[in-house]
Protein backbone atom coordinates (compact mmCIF):
# COMPACT_ATOMS: atom_id res chain seq x y z
CA UNK A 1 0.00 0.00 0.00
CA UNK A 2 1.35 3.59 -1.17
CA UNK A 3 2.14 6.00 1.85
CA UNK A 4 0.53 8.89 2.56
CA UNK A 5 3.07 11.86 3.02
CA UNK A 6 2.74 12.27 6.65
CA UNK A 7 3.49 8.49 6.46
CA UNK A 8 7.04 9.21 4.99
CA UNK A 9 7.74 11.75 6.93
CA UNK A 10 6.99 9.73 10.17
CA UNK A 11 9.72 7.30 8.55
CA UNK A 12 12.86 9.69 7.58
CA UNK A 13 11.88 11.33 11.49
CA UNK A 14 12.64 8.06 12.74
CA UNK A 15 15.88 7.38 10.96
CA UNK A 16 17.14 10.84 11.95
CA UNK A 17 16.21 10.11 15.86
CA UNK A 18 18.28 6.45 15.42
CA UNK A 19 21.54 8.47 14.39
CA UNK A 20 20.76 11.20 16.61
CA UNK A 21 19.90 13.96 14.02
CA UNK A 22 18.02 17.30 14.24
CA UNK A 23 17.10 18.19 10.91
CA UNK A 24 17.88 16.93 6.79
CA UNK A 25 18.57 19.03 4.30
CA UNK A 26 17.32 17.85 0.94
CA UNK A 27 18.07 19.67 -2.08
CA UNK A 28 16.58 18.79 -5.27
CA UNK A 29 19.95 16.80 -6.82
CA UNK A 30 21.71 13.61 -8.08
CA UNK A 31 25.45 12.95 -7.81
CA UNK A 32 25.50 15.25 -11.04
CA UNK A 33 23.77 17.93 -9.67
CA UNK A 34 21.22 17.48 -12.59
CA UNK A 35 18.33 20.02 -12.90
CA UNK A 36 16.31 17.31 -14.02
CA UNK A 37 16.52 14.24 -12.66
CA UNK A 38 16.54 10.21 -12.92
CA UNK A 39 13.57 8.81 -10.82
CA UNK A 40 15.99 6.95 -7.95
CA UNK A 41 16.92 10.61 -6.76
CA UNK A 42 13.22 12.58 -7.29
CA UNK A 43 13.45 12.48 -3.43
CA UNK A 44 11.24 15.27 -2.41
CA UNK A 45 8.69 14.56 -5.05
CA UNK A 46 8.54 10.83 -3.39
CA UNK A 47 9.17 12.19 0.27
CA UNK A 48 6.44 15.58 -0.17
CA UNK A 49 4.48 15.21 -3.57
CA UNK A 50 6.19 18.24 -5.07
CA UNK A 51 7.19 17.89 -8.44
CA UNK A 52 8.47 21.11 -9.43
CA UNK A 53 12.49 20.76 -10.89
CA UNK A 54 13.64 23.21 -8.41
CA UNK A 55 13.14 23.39 -4.61
CA UNK A 56 14.82 22.39 -1.28
CA UNK A 57 13.06 20.44 1.34
CA UNK A 58 14.12 20.66 5.22
CA UNK A 59 12.76 18.03 8.02
CA UNK A 60 13.28 18.36 11.51
CA UNK A 61 11.62 16.27 14.88
CA UNK A 62 8.63 18.92 14.83
CA UNK A 63 8.50 20.79 11.03
CA UNK A 64 8.76 20.35 7.37
CA UNK A 65 9.64 22.94 5.11
CA UNK A 66 9.93 23.22 0.99
CA UNK A 67 11.54 26.09 -0.49
CA UNK A 68 10.79 26.85 -4.04
CA UNK A 69 10.91 30.02 -6.38
CA UNK A 70 7.89 31.95 -7.77
CA UNK A 71 7.83 29.48 -11.43
CA UNK A 72 6.35 26.89 -8.52
CA UNK A 73 4.62 29.06 -6.04
CA UNK A 74 0.80 28.55 -7.19
CA UNK A 75 1.93 24.06 -8.14
CA UNK A 76 3.72 23.77 -5.10
CA UNK A 77 -0.18 25.25 -2.95
CA UNK A 78 -2.12 22.50 -4.25
CA UNK A 79 0.38 19.97 -4.34
CA UNK A 80 1.42 20.68 -1.06
CA UNK A 81 -2.27 20.98 0.39
CA UNK A 82 -3.34 18.59 3.36
CA UNK A 83 0.28 17.91 4.14
CA UNK A 84 2.48 19.09 6.96
CA UNK A 85 4.30 20.52 4.45
CA UNK A 86 4.92 24.67 4.80
CA UNK A 87 5.78 26.94 1.83
CA UNK A 88 7.72 29.12 1.74
CA UNK A 89 7.70 31.46 -0.97
CA UNK A 90 11.59 32.19 -2.18
CA UNK A 91 12.05 36.10 -2.92
CA UNK A 92 8.47 37.17 -1.27
CA UNK A 93 8.75 39.57 1.70
CA UNK A 94 9.75 38.44 4.86
CA UNK A 95 10.77 34.72 3.46
CA UNK A 96 14.16 33.22 4.80
CA UNK A 97 16.04 31.75 2.43
CA UNK A 98 16.68 27.95 3.87
CA UNK A 99 20.16 28.52 5.39
CA UNK A 100 18.95 31.62 7.15
CA UNK A 101 15.97 29.36 8.57
CA UNK A 102 18.19 26.81 9.74
CA UNK A 103 20.16 30.05 11.75
CA UNK A 104 16.69 30.70 13.52
CA UNK A 105 15.47 27.01 14.02
CA UNK A 106 18.48 24.76 15.07
CA UNK A 107 20.26 25.81 18.40
CA UNK A 108 23.80 25.01 19.90
CA UNK A 109 24.48 21.20 19.92
CA UNK A 110 22.37 20.19 17.48
CA UNK A 111 23.15 18.12 14.05
CA UNK A 112 22.09 19.19 10.54
CA UNK A 113 22.32 15.93 7.59
CA UNK A 114 22.88 16.01 4.08
CA UNK A 115 23.45 13.58 1.66
CA UNK A 116 26.79 14.08 0.33
CA UNK A 117 26.95 13.06 -2.71
CA UNK A 118 23.86 14.95 -3.55
CA UNK A 119 25.13 18.46 -2.33
CA UNK A 120 28.04 20.78 -3.82
CA UNK A 121 30.95 20.93 -2.40
CA UNK A 122 30.43 24.85 -2.19
CA UNK A 123 26.91 24.50 -0.64
CA UNK A 124 28.34 22.44 1.89
CA UNK A 125 30.98 24.40 2.71
CA UNK A 126 28.72 27.61 2.64
CA UNK A 127 26.35 25.28 5.22
CA UNK A 128 29.39 24.02 7.39
CA UNK A 129 30.92 27.26 7.94
CA UNK A 130 27.22 29.12 9.23
CA UNK A 131 26.49 26.44 11.41
CA UNK A 132 29.56 26.22 12.96
CA UNK A 133 28.82 30.00 13.84
CA UNK A 134 26.03 28.31 16.31
CA UNK A 135 27.57 25.11 17.31
CA UNK A 136 25.63 22.99 15.18
CA UNK A 137 27.70 20.19 13.50
CA UNK A 138 27.12 19.83 9.81
CA UNK A 139 26.93 15.65 9.12
CA UNK A 140 27.59 14.74 5.47
CA UNK A 141 26.91 11.34 5.40
CA UNK A 142 24.87 8.76 3.19
CA UNK A 143 21.76 8.32 1.08
CA UNK A 144 19.16 7.89 3.93
CA UNK A 145 16.36 7.04 1.48
CA UNK A 146 17.99 3.66 0.64
CA UNK A 147 16.65 3.00 4.23
CA UNK A 148 12.84 4.33 3.75
CA UNK A 149 11.89 4.08 -0.11
CA UNK A 150 11.01 0.69 -0.84
CA UNK A 151 10.29 0.58 -3.78
CA UNK A 152 13.34 3.20 -5.03
CA UNK A 153 13.39 3.70 -8.65
CA UNK A 154 16.86 1.78 -9.53
CA UNK A 155 20.18 3.49 -11.16
CA UNK A 156 18.93 3.52 -14.81
CA UNK A 157 20.10 1.60 -17.42
CA UNK A 158 18.89 2.92 -20.83
CA UNK A 159 21.61 2.12 -23.40
CA UNK A 160 23.86 4.66 -24.93
CA UNK A 161 24.03 6.04 -28.57
CA UNK A 162 26.24 7.62 -31.09
CA UNK A 163 25.66 11.71 -32.12
CA UNK A 164 26.85 11.11 -35.79
CA UNK A 165 29.63 12.99 -36.02
CA UNK A 166 27.95 14.73 -39.27
CA UNK A 167 25.94 16.54 -36.72
CA UNK A 168 28.25 16.46 -33.93
CA UNK A 169 31.26 17.78 -36.17
CA UNK A 170 34.01 18.04 -34.34
CA UNK A 171 34.98 14.46 -33.74
CA UNK A 172 35.70 13.11 -29.84
CA UNK A 173 39.68 13.02 -30.24
CA UNK A 174 39.91 16.31 -31.57
CA UNK A 175 37.95 17.68 -28.43
CA UNK A 176 40.03 15.88 -26.22
CA UNK A 177 42.96 17.17 -27.36
CA UNK A 178 42.06 20.59 -27.32
CA UNK A 179 40.29 20.01 -23.35
CA UNK A 180 44.08 18.52 -22.54
CA UNK A 181 46.01 21.47 -23.69
CA UNK A 182 43.36 23.53 -21.93
CA UNK A 183 44.31 21.51 -18.34
CA UNK A 184 48.29 21.59 -19.12
CA UNK A 185 47.61 25.86 -19.30
CA UNK A 186 45.79 25.52 -16.51
CA UNK A 187 49.21 23.73 -14.87
CA UNK A 188 47.03 20.20 -13.79
CA UNK A 189 47.37 17.16 -14.26
CA UNK A 190 43.98 15.78 -14.73
CA UNK A 191 40.19 16.89 -14.95
CA UNK A 192 37.22 15.67 -13.38
CA UNK A 193 33.84 15.67 -15.04
CA UNK A 194 30.79 14.93 -13.30
CA UNK A 195 28.11 17.29 -15.14
CA UNK A 196 26.46 14.61 -17.70
CA UNK A 197 25.88 17.03 -20.43
CA UNK A 198 29.78 17.93 -20.64
CA UNK A 199 30.52 13.98 -20.54
CA UNK A 200 27.87 13.31 -23.50
CA UNK A 201 29.41 16.36 -24.80
CA UNK A 202 32.73 15.27 -24.68
CA UNK A 203 32.41 11.81 -26.17
CA UNK A 204 29.99 12.49 -29.02
CA UNK A 205 27.43 9.54 -27.09
CA UNK A 206 23.94 10.39 -25.80
CA UNK A 207 21.48 8.16 -23.90
CA UNK A 208 18.18 8.67 -22.44
CA UNK A 209 18.98 8.43 -18.41
CA UNK A 210 17.13 11.88 -17.54
CA UNK A 211 13.95 12.40 -19.04
CA UNK A 212 14.06 14.80 -21.94
CA UNK A 213 17.78 15.24 -21.59
CA UNK A 214 19.62 13.35 -24.25
CA UNK A 215 22.25 12.34 -21.40
CA UNK A 216 23.63 9.42 -19.15
CA UNK A 217 25.08 8.67 -16.18
CA UNK A 218 28.58 8.49 -16.24
CA UNK A 219 31.60 10.67 -14.94
CA UNK A 220 35.04 11.29 -16.70
CA UNK A 221 38.97 11.86 -15.32
CA UNK A 222 40.85 12.95 -18.28
CA UNK A 223 44.41 13.69 -17.57
CA UNK A 224 47.12 14.86 -19.99
CA UNK A 225 47.70 11.82 -21.78
CA UNK A 226 44.29 10.03 -21.65
CA UNK A 227 41.02 9.51 -20.41
CA UNK A 228 38.62 7.29 -18.54
CA UNK A 229 34.85 6.77 -18.41
CA UNK A 230 33.20 5.79 -15.49
CA UNK A 231 29.74 4.03 -16.50
CA UNK A 232 27.64 0.98 -15.99
CA UNK A 233 29.27 -0.85 -19.07
CA UNK A 234 26.16 -3.00 -19.77
CA UNK A 235 25.10 0.05 -21.31
CA UNK A 236 26.93 -0.12 -24.41
CA UNK A 237 26.85 -2.19 -27.71
CA UNK A 238 29.97 -3.88 -28.89
CA UNK A 239 29.96 -0.66 -31.55
CA UNK A 240 30.13 2.03 -28.92
CA UNK A 241 33.20 -0.13 -26.95
CA UNK A 242 35.32 -0.35 -30.22
CA UNK A 243 34.35 3.29 -30.88
CA UNK A 244 35.51 4.38 -27.12
CA UNK A 245 38.92 2.15 -27.50
CA UNK A 246 39.61 4.00 -30.79
CA UNK A 247 39.18 7.74 -28.57
CA UNK A 248 41.68 6.31 -26.17
CA UNK A 249 39.24 6.36 -23.64
CA UNK A 250 39.35 3.37 -20.73
CA UNK A 251 36.58 2.32 -19.25
CA UNK A 252 35.36 1.41 -15.12
CA UNK A 253 32.56 1.00 -13.80
CA UNK A 254 30.15 3.93 -12.51
CA UNK A 255 30.60 3.68 -8.90
CA UNK A 256 34.05 3.22 -9.13
CA UNK A 257 34.77 6.55 -9.60
CA UNK A 258 35.07 7.47 -5.14
CA UNK A 259 37.67 4.40 -5.42
CA UNK A 260 39.77 6.20 -8.17
CA UNK A 261 39.58 9.25 -6.10
CA UNK A 262 41.01 7.90 -3.01
CA UNK A 263 43.71 6.17 -4.83
CA UNK A 264 45.32 8.57 -7.09
CA UNK A 265 49.05 9.92 -6.06
CA UNK A 266 49.08 12.08 -3.69
CA UNK A 267 50.01 15.77 -4.79
CA UNK A 268 48.64 15.00 -8.23
CA UNK A 269 47.25 18.22 -9.51
CA UNK A 270 43.18 17.73 -10.01
CA UNK A 271 41.09 20.43 -12.00
CA UNK A 272 37.79 20.45 -10.28
CA UNK A 273 34.99 22.62 -10.34
CA UNK A 274 33.67 22.82 -6.37
CA UNK A 275 30.06 24.34 -7.74
CA UNK A 276 29.76 21.04 -9.47
CA UNK A 277 31.53 18.60 -7.82
CA UNK A 278 29.41 16.65 -5.12
CA UNK A 279 31.18 16.66 -1.42
CA UNK A 280 31.41 13.09 -1.24
CA UNK A 281 33.81 13.08 -4.39
CA UNK A 282 35.81 16.09 -3.18
CA UNK A 283 36.52 14.11 -0.07
CA UNK A 284 37.61 10.62 -1.41
CA UNK A 285 40.25 13.94 -3.45
CA UNK A 286 42.01 14.24 0.13
CA UNK A 287 45.15 13.50 -1.02
CA UNK A 288 45.77 15.43 -4.12
CA UNK A 289 46.33 19.09 -4.75
CA UNK A 290 42.95 20.32 -5.90
CA UNK A 291 42.45 23.18 -8.96
CA UNK A 292 39.14 24.60 -8.24
CA UNK A 293 37.65 26.58 -10.98
CA UNK A 294 34.93 26.40 -13.63
CA UNK A 295 35.22 22.93 -15.76
CA UNK A 296 36.24 24.35 -19.41
CA UNK A 297 34.36 22.10 -20.92
CA UNK A 298 31.49 24.30 -19.93
CA UNK A 299 32.32 26.77 -21.95
CA UNK A 300 34.16 24.92 -24.96
CA UNK A 301 30.08 23.40 -25.58
CA UNK A 302 28.52 26.55 -25.06
CA UNK A 303 30.49 28.38 -27.87
CA UNK A 304 28.51 27.12 -30.78
CA UNK A 305 30.71 26.80 -34.36
CA UNK A 306 29.69 28.12 -37.76
CA UNK A 307 28.87 24.43 -38.61
CA UNK A 308 26.96 23.25 -35.70
CA UNK A 309 24.79 26.22 -36.00
CA UNK A 310 24.15 25.49 -39.90
CA UNK A 311 22.52 22.63 -38.04
CA UNK A 312 20.69 24.35 -35.70
CA UNK A 313 19.30 26.73 -37.84
CA UNK A 314 17.80 23.75 -40.13
CA UNK A 315 16.37 22.39 -36.98
CA UNK A 316 14.58 25.62 -36.30
CA UNK A 317 12.67 25.45 -39.65
CA UNK A 318 11.43 22.17 -39.41
CA UNK A 319 10.82 22.56 -35.68
CA UNK A 320 8.41 25.85 -36.71
CA UNK A 321 6.77 23.73 -39.24
CA UNK A 322 5.69 21.33 -36.69
CA UNK A 323 4.97 24.23 -34.03
CA UNK A 324 2.80 26.19 -37.05
CA UNK A 325 0.78 23.02 -37.53
CA UNK A 326 0.12 22.17 -34.14
CA UNK A 327 -1.58 25.41 -33.98
CA UNK A 328 -3.28 24.83 -36.79
CA UNK A 329 -5.02 21.29 -35.91
CA UNK A 330 -6.35 22.93 -32.41
CA UNK A 331 -7.81 25.87 -34.22
CA UNK A 332 -9.37 23.90 -36.44
CA UNK A 333 -10.27 20.70 -33.82
CA UNK A 334 -11.74 24.02 -31.46
CA UNK A 335 -14.39 24.69 -34.04
CA UNK A 336 -15.81 20.97 -33.16
CA UNK A 337 -15.01 20.38 -30.01
CA UNK A 338 -13.28 21.35 -26.71
CA UNK A 339 -9.44 19.95 -26.47
CA UNK A 340 -7.82 19.18 -23.50
CA UNK A 341 -4.69 20.43 -22.53
CA UNK A 342 -2.89 16.63 -22.06
CA UNK A 343 -4.07 16.52 -25.14
CA UNK A 344 -2.83 19.07 -27.69
CA UNK A 345 0.92 18.58 -25.30
CA UNK A 346 0.81 15.09 -27.36
CA UNK A 347 -0.36 16.43 -30.64
CA UNK A 348 2.64 18.87 -30.54
CA UNK A 349 4.76 15.77 -29.69
CA UNK A 350 3.56 13.79 -32.76
CA UNK A 351 3.79 17.06 -35.09
CA UNK A 352 7.74 17.25 -34.55
CA UNK A 353 8.24 13.37 -34.68
CA UNK A 354 6.98 13.56 -38.06
CA UNK A 355 10.20 15.90 -38.73
CA UNK A 356 13.53 14.78 -39.98
CA UNK A 357 16.21 13.70 -37.23
CA UNK A 358 13.83 14.03 -33.66
CA UNK A 359 14.41 12.03 -31.24
CA UNK A 360 11.64 13.53 -28.57
CA UNK A 361 10.95 16.86 -26.05
CA UNK A 362 13.15 18.97 -25.19
CA UNK A 363 11.04 19.46 -21.64
CA UNK A 364 7.49 18.13 -21.42
CA UNK A 365 5.57 20.73 -22.79
CA UNK A 366 3.73 23.28 -20.61
CA UNK A 367 0.07 24.10 -22.35
CA UNK A 368 -1.67 26.34 -19.82
CA UNK A 369 -5.01 27.48 -21.09
CA UNK A 370 -6.04 30.61 -19.27
CA UNK A 371 -5.28 30.74 -15.65
CA UNK A 372 -3.19 27.69 -15.73
CA UNK A 373 -0.93 29.23 -18.07
CA UNK A 374 0.15 31.88 -14.95
CA UNK A 375 1.76 28.85 -13.58
CA UNK A 376 5.27 28.96 -14.91
CA UNK A 377 6.14 25.65 -15.52
CA UNK A 378 2.68 24.11 -15.76
CA UNK A 379 2.12 20.76 -16.90
CA UNK A 380 -0.87 19.17 -17.68
CA UNK A 381 -1.92 15.87 -16.65
CA UNK A 382 -4.92 13.89 -18.39
CA UNK A 383 -6.84 13.10 -15.23
CA UNK A 384 -6.47 16.82 -13.97
CA UNK A 385 -6.06 19.10 -16.79
CA UNK A 386 -8.28 21.87 -18.14
CA UNK A 387 -10.22 21.95 -21.73
CA UNK A 388 -9.30 24.55 -24.22
CA UNK A 389 -12.15 26.29 -25.83
CA UNK A 390 -12.84 28.95 -28.45
CA UNK A 391 -12.12 31.26 -26.25
CA UNK A 392 -9.47 33.26 -24.03
CA UNK A 393 -6.14 32.72 -23.54
CA UNK A 394 -3.15 30.07 -24.60
CA UNK A 395 0.48 29.84 -23.53
CA UNK A 396 2.40 27.05 -25.25
CA UNK A 397 5.65 26.35 -23.64
CA UNK A 398 7.84 23.31 -25.91
CA UNK A 399 10.72 21.74 -27.14
CA UNK A 400 12.40 19.12 -29.46
CA UNK A 401 15.59 17.09 -28.95
CA UNK A 402 17.05 16.64 -32.81
CA UNK A 403 20.23 15.38 -33.58
CA UNK A 404 20.59 19.03 -35.23
CA UNK A 405 19.61 20.85 -32.34
CA UNK A 406 17.65 21.40 -29.47
CA UNK A 407 14.29 24.16 -29.45
CA UNK A 408 12.37 25.92 -26.88
CA UNK A 409 9.35 28.53 -28.13
CA UNK A 410 6.76 29.93 -26.45
CA UNK A 411 3.45 31.52 -28.30
CA UNK A 412 0.67 32.81 -26.43
CA UNK A 413 -2.20 33.48 -28.40
CA UNK A 414 -6.02 34.53 -28.13
CA UNK A 415 -8.48 32.08 -28.97
CA UNK A 416 -11.45 34.27 -29.54
CA UNK A 417 -11.54 38.59 -28.70
CA UNK A 418 -8.71 39.72 -26.57
CA UNK A 419 -9.84 42.84 -23.70
CA UNK A 420 -7.85 46.25 -23.96
CA UNK A 421 -6.06 44.44 -21.00
CA UNK A 422 -5.32 41.46 -22.15
CA UNK A 423 -3.36 43.50 -25.53
CA UNK A 424 -1.73 45.75 -23.19
CA UNK A 425 -0.23 42.94 -20.88
CA UNK A 426 0.80 40.97 -24.31
CA UNK A 427 2.33 44.38 -25.84
CA UNK A 428 4.45 44.76 -23.36
CA UNK A 429 5.87 41.62 -23.15
CA UNK A 430 6.32 41.57 -26.63
CA UNK A 431 8.05 44.60 -26.35
CA UNK A 432 10.58 43.47 -23.90
CA UNK A 433 11.52 40.52 -26.16
CA UNK A 434 11.87 43.10 -29.23
CA UNK A 435 14.11 44.88 -27.04
CA UNK A 436 16.38 42.09 -25.68
CA UNK A 437 16.53 41.05 -29.28
CA UNK A 438 17.88 44.26 -30.80
CA UNK A 439 20.55 44.66 -28.68
CA UNK A 440 24.09 45.62 -29.51
CA UNK A 441 26.62 45.33 -26.86
CA UNK A 442 30.48 44.97 -26.25
CA UNK A 443 32.13 41.60 -26.25
CA UNK A 444 32.39 41.63 -22.28
CA UNK A 445 28.80 42.22 -21.28
CA UNK A 446 27.42 40.03 -19.41
CA UNK A 447 23.49 39.06 -19.05
CA UNK A 448 22.79 40.65 -16.24
CA UNK A 449 23.30 43.78 -18.48
CA UNK A 450 20.88 43.14 -21.06
CA UNK A 451 18.09 41.50 -18.67
CA UNK A 452 16.84 44.60 -17.97
CA UNK A 453 15.84 45.23 -21.70
CA UNK A 454 13.14 42.92 -21.19
CA UNK A 455 11.70 44.26 -18.31
CA UNK A 456 11.77 48.23 -18.94
CA UNK A 457 7.90 48.31 -20.25
CA UNK A 458 6.65 46.41 -17.52
CA UNK A 459 8.66 48.07 -15.23
CA UNK A 460 7.03 51.35 -16.26
CA UNK A 461 3.53 50.03 -15.54
CA UNK A 462 4.75 48.49 -12.10
CA UNK A 463 4.62 44.89 -13.33
CA UNK A 464 7.45 42.48 -13.74
CA UNK A 465 7.72 38.59 -13.81
CA UNK A 466 9.71 36.48 -10.99
CA UNK A 467 11.85 34.01 -13.56
CA UNK A 468 14.98 34.80 -15.26
CA UNK A 469 14.43 36.00 -18.62
CA UNK A 470 16.69 33.58 -20.81
CA UNK A 471 18.97 30.58 -20.38
CA UNK A 472 21.86 28.77 -22.55
CA UNK A 473 20.33 26.17 -24.62
CA UNK A 474 22.54 23.29 -25.98
CA UNK A 475 23.08 21.37 -29.41
CA UNK A 476 20.98 18.47 -29.08
CA UNK A 477 21.58 18.42 -25.16
CA UNK A 478 20.08 19.81 -22.39
CA UNK A 479 17.76 22.70 -22.93
CA UNK A 480 18.65 24.71 -19.82
CA UNK A 481 22.87 24.92 -20.54
CA UNK A 482 24.67 26.86 -18.46
CA UNK A 483 27.18 29.04 -17.88
CA UNK A 484 25.17 32.47 -19.45
CA UNK A 485 21.95 33.36 -19.54
CA UNK A 486 19.76 36.84 -18.81
CA UNK A 487 18.95 37.22 -15.22
CA UNK A 488 18.21 40.51 -13.00
CA UNK A 489 20.85 39.31 -10.42
CA UNK A 490 24.56 38.55 -9.71
CA UNK A 491 24.26 34.53 -10.21
CA UNK A 492 26.90 32.89 -11.96
CA UNK A 493 24.58 33.11 -14.72
CA UNK A 494 23.87 36.72 -15.32
CA UNK A 495 27.72 37.50 -14.54
CA UNK A 496 29.19 34.84 -17.92
CA UNK A 497 30.50 37.17 -20.05
CA UNK A 498 28.52 36.72 -23.26
CA UNK A 499 30.78 34.97 -26.31
CA UNK A 500 29.99 34.67 -30.53
CA UNK A 501 28.41 31.24 -30.70
CA UNK A 502 25.85 31.16 -27.49
CA UNK A 503 22.45 30.53 -27.27
CA UNK A 504 20.40 31.40 -25.14
CA UNK A 505 16.68 31.92 -24.92
CA UNK A 506 14.45 35.32 -24.52
CA UNK A 507 11.54 34.94 -22.83
CA UNK A 508 10.20 38.18 -20.83
CA UNK A 509 6.49 36.92 -18.99
CA UNK A 510 3.62 38.16 -17.35
CA UNK A 511 1.15 36.41 -15.28
CA UNK A 512 -1.76 37.45 -13.94
CA UNK A 513 -2.74 34.25 -11.19
CA UNK A 514 -6.11 32.62 -12.04
CA UNK A 515 -6.49 34.43 -15.18
CA UNK A 516 -3.42 34.01 -17.94
CA UNK A 517 -0.59 33.93 -17.97
CA UNK A 518 1.94 35.41 -21.08
CA UNK A 519 5.13 34.60 -22.23
CA UNK A 520 7.10 35.33 -25.62
CA UNK A 521 9.99 33.08 -26.12
CA UNK A 522 12.59 32.73 -29.37
CA UNK A 523 16.06 31.30 -29.25
CA UNK A 524 18.94 33.82 -30.28
CA UNK A 525 22.84 33.44 -30.54
CA UNK A 526 25.02 35.81 -30.16
CA UNK A 527 26.80 36.59 -32.99
CA UNK A 528 29.75 39.51 -34.30
CA UNK A 529 28.58 42.90 -35.77
CA UNK A 530 31.15 44.79 -36.43
CA UNK A 531 34.49 45.32 -34.27
CA UNK A 532 34.32 44.19 -30.57
CA UNK A 533 30.75 44.42 -30.95
CA UNK A 534 28.19 41.43 -30.50
CA UNK A 535 24.03 41.35 -31.42
CA UNK A 536 21.60 38.40 -31.03
CA UNK A 537 19.99 36.86 -34.17
CA UNK A 538 17.25 34.96 -33.40
CA UNK A 539 16.33 31.62 -33.89
CA UNK A 540 12.85 30.60 -33.90
CA UNK A 541 10.97 30.55 -36.77
CA UNK A 542 6.78 31.64 -35.84
CA UNK A 543 4.50 34.08 -35.79
CA UNK A 544 3.17 35.94 -32.78
CA UNK A 545 -0.42 36.42 -32.97
CA UNK A 546 -1.27 39.93 -34.29
CA UNK A 547 -4.70 40.06 -32.84
CA UNK A 548 -3.24 40.89 -29.26
CA UNK A 549 -0.77 43.54 -30.34
CA UNK A 550 -1.60 46.91 -29.12
CA UNK A 551 0.18 48.77 -32.06
CA UNK A 552 -0.81 52.40 -30.35
CA UNK A 553 2.03 50.60 -27.57
CA UNK A 554 4.33 49.99 -30.50
CA UNK A 555 7.37 52.53 -31.67
CA UNK A 556 8.16 52.68 -35.20
CA UNK A 557 11.46 50.49 -34.99
CA UNK A 558 9.49 47.88 -33.22
CA UNK A 559 6.73 47.19 -36.01
CA UNK A 560 9.80 47.52 -38.13
CA UNK A 561 11.44 44.65 -36.09
CA UNK A 562 8.24 42.30 -36.03
CA UNK A 563 7.25 43.12 -40.09
CA UNK A 564 11.04 42.14 -40.98
CA UNK A 565 10.64 38.84 -38.64
CA UNK A 566 7.32 37.91 -40.27
CA UNK A 567 8.74 37.78 -43.06
CA UNK A 568 11.93 35.60 -42.71
CA UNK A 569 9.15 33.12 -41.23
CA UNK A 570 7.66 33.18 -44.28
CA UNK A 571 10.55 32.79 -46.28
CA UNK A 572 11.87 30.17 -44.10
CA UNK A 573 9.00 28.49 -43.43
CA UNK A 574 6.77 28.73 -46.76
CA UNK A 575 8.64 26.12 -48.56
CA UNK A 576 8.09 23.75 -46.51
CA UNK A 577 4.61 24.08 -46.32
CA UNK A 578 1.59 23.08 -48.97
CA UNK A 579 -0.42 25.32 -50.55
CA UNK A 580 -3.20 26.09 -48.11
CA UNK A 581 -0.90 25.99 -45.13
CA UNK A 582 1.22 28.46 -46.85
CA UNK A 583 -1.89 31.00 -47.45
CA UNK A 584 -2.39 30.69 -43.35
CA UNK A 585 1.10 31.45 -43.01
CA UNK A 586 0.98 34.85 -45.80
CA UNK A 587 -1.84 36.03 -43.36
CA UNK A 588 -0.36 35.23 -40.20
CA UNK A 589 2.96 37.10 -41.51
CA UNK A 590 1.53 40.34 -43.02
CA UNK A 591 2.71 43.57 -42.03
CA UNK A 592 1.58 45.21 -38.91
CA UNK A 593 0.72 48.12 -40.83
Amino acid sequence: MELKVEERIGKMREVMQKRGIEAVYIPSADPHQSEYLPSRWKTIEWLSGFTGSAGTLIVTSETAGLWTDSRYFIQGEEELKGTEITLHKMGEPGVLKPLAWLRENLKSGDRLFTDASCITTNVFRTFEKEMSKMDVEMVAGDDLFDEIWEDRPAVPMNPIYMHPEEFAIHSTQKKLKELQSNIKKDGAEMLLISMLDEVAWLTNLRGSDVECNPVFLAWMAVSTSGAELFIDQGKLSKGILHYLKECGIGLRSYNEIYSFAEELEPGTAVHLDPGAINYRLFLALEGVEKLEKKSPVCLMKAKKSKAEMAHIRNAMKRDGVAIFRSFEWLKNELKQRPVPESEFAEVIARFRSEQDHYVGESFHAIVGYKGNGAIVHYRAMKDTCADIEADGMLLVDSGGQYLDGTTDITRTIHLSEPTPSEKKHFTLVLKGMIGLSQAVFPEGTMGVQLDLLAREHLWKEGLDYGHGTGHGVGFFLNVHEPPQGFVPNLSERGTTKLREGMISSNEPGYYLQEKYGIRCENLVVCKKRNGNFLELETLTLMPFDKKLIDLSLMSPEEIKWLDDYHQRVLEELGPLLNESDREVLEEQCGALK
